[in-house]
């Protein structure tokens, strides 16, 4: 099959996904064939360590429309996602779980879209599917999140989108370590439009509200500096208060009276506010370490054509 015949490229990274890749290549197959489209399959294995490897082998053989990557370990998701885009050759390029997460059936919805003029389509779940306990934490994190970086996405999490191939080759200019591709698009400027797509009721998700904040902390640090400059405005303030009480504790006994509980619960406060500011800060000077080391973002141990 040669490159310019190939109208769709669909990318689905895998990890340890001997459950779902077979049923994933059935489905995906049976909703690309409607498309009536010369299409490819680019599975990228993550670095499994159960049968998912040997699975989509086996599917390889029966099924020319498939290429394999297989990494030499687990680089995560959004590389594996980056090597696929590398060795696309449609014109569209769809990324997909591996894990079923979200119904290949959906596709053809994306790629309706996507056709209206928009250079992204991106599927989201809907909240709905979140219990109504953390509904409005949801709602106040994302709120707080797009003040901060500027980039206001319903679900960063799922990984079903549409693209065209412009949009890929300027997402591949962005050299950097960022897990967060939907946010990238959207620091690009894009023309992307955001559809609810129906979660597969079969994916049970076990997400707490803790993974929900770690990965906003994540995705903050990697799109924002203002919590730096916000840090270091509170820590000049809060460092110059305490030079000022310190000296005022030096001399409470002559003018102010001011009870030792009083300070101790301030000096308490000041720590604490340092504590969150040396976390941002080290998640910064991380990111900055990984950055410089200048070691391949991926490593490919297989290509299967």
């Amino acid at each position: 099959m040669e490159e310019n015949e190939i109208y769709l490229s669909v990318i689905s990274p895998i990890h340890n996904e001997e459950a779902h890749v077979v049923e994933l290549y059935f489905r995906l197959s049976k909703a690309l064939a409607q498309l009536d489209k010369p299409y490819e399959i680019i599975f990228v294995d993550d670095g499994s360590t159960d049968r998912t490897y040997a699975l989509i082998k086996d599917l390889k053989l029966r099924d020319e429309k498939i290429k394999i990557i297989r990494f030499i370990r687990n680089f995560g998701q959004p590389l594996a996602v980056t090597a696929g885009f590398n060795q696309a050759k449609g014109k569209v390029i769809v990324s997909i779980e591996g894990s079923l997460k979200s119904p290949p059936e959906e596709i053809p919805h994306l790629l309706a879209e996507l056709d209206k003029g928009y250079d992204v389509v991106i599927g989201s779940t809907s909240i709905h599917h979140v219990s109504l306990i953390y509904r409005p934490l949801i709602r106040l994190i994302n709120w707080f999140v797009s003040k901060l970086t500027g980039i206001t996405i319903q679900d960063y999490d799922c990984l079903l989108m549409a693209y065209k191939r412009g949009a890929v080759k300027m997402i591949l200019q962005c050299r950097e370590r960022s897990p967060f591709i939907r946010a990238l698009v959207s620091w690009l400027g894009l023309k992307t439009s955001e559809i609810i797509i129906d979660m597969n009721k079969t994916h049970s998700s076990t997400k707490t509200v803790f993974d929900l904040l770690k990965t906003d902390f994540e995705l903050i640090t990697s799109f924002s500096v203002l919590p730096i400059r916000f840090l270091s405005s509170i820590g000049i303030f809060m460092g110059s208060l305490a030079v000022i009480l310190g000296i005022l504790w030096l001399i409470q006994s002559y003018i102010l009276g001011i009870s030792n509980m009083v300070m101790l619960a301030f000096l308490s406060i000041t720590f604490g506010i340092q504590l969150y500011g040396l976390a941002f800060l080290s998640k910064y000077v991380a990111k900055i370490y990984l950055q410089i080391q200048g070691r391949p973002y991926y490593i490919i141990d297989e290509v299967i054509e």
